[in-house]
């Protein structure tokens, strides 16, 4: 069995190509841009991963369905969605997460991006000295247990609490407007 868990989101551009055609040239070219961002992050995570003989186990976000706690470590490969999702399935495991597009997503719990060799070659260095067994310097995150009505809600939460839709971590894409001026917004709640 594979000691890493990898967590990846799909990026926009894949999920449904119809609604991408709807969107303003300029929001398509930006869900584009990001997808080929992730796509090349992805591809340096294995490179890294196959250079260091660790063998990982890939889950789909959107289908993860079961408890990551029988890895030794966890990776989220996303943004702060991405990694706030994974974080429900994870209670012991230590979780690390990497930012597949710094330039189109928000990844505050996101310490590590792979688009410089400089940051390949960090978390290669990192992902070395967890592969031969040294203690990886870890923060803990402060985390809420939410109880709503007469239920406990079923994972601790992160950041915030959000009633919402069915999935509070996609992430809305839209174009602000104001006299002339236009400005590219996201957010995921």
């Amino acid at each position: 069995m594979a000691k890493i868990a990898i967590v990846y989101k799909n990026p926009v551009a894949d999920k449904n190509r119809q609604a991408l055609r709807r969107l303003s040239m300029e929001l398509r070219k930006q869900a584009e841009s990001a997808a080929v961002a992730h796509e090349k992050t992805l591809e340096n995570l294995k490179t890294a991963l196959t250079q260091l003989g660790l063998v990982a186990t890939w889950f789909e976000r959107n289908k993860l369905r079961q408890s990551l706690d029988r890895f030794a470590l966890v990776i989220s490969l996303g943004g702060d969605g991405t990694f706030i999702h994974t974080s429900h399935f994870v209670s012991e495991t230590l979780l690390l997460g990497i930012n597949s597009a710094p330039e189109h997503s928000v990844g505050h719990y996101c310490r590590y991006a792979l688009r410089t060799p400089h940051d390949q070659k960090r978390l290669h260095v990192l992902l070395e000295k967890w592969g031969s067994g040294k203690i990886l310097r870890e923060k803990k995150l402060l985390r809420l247990c939410v109880e709503y009505g007469n239920r406990m809600a079923p994972f601790p939460v992160l950041n915030d609490v959000l009633f919402s839709e069915q999935n509070p971590a996609a992430m809305s894409r839209y174009l602000l407007r104001y006299r002339g001026h236009s400005h590219f917004q996201k957010s995921s709640g």
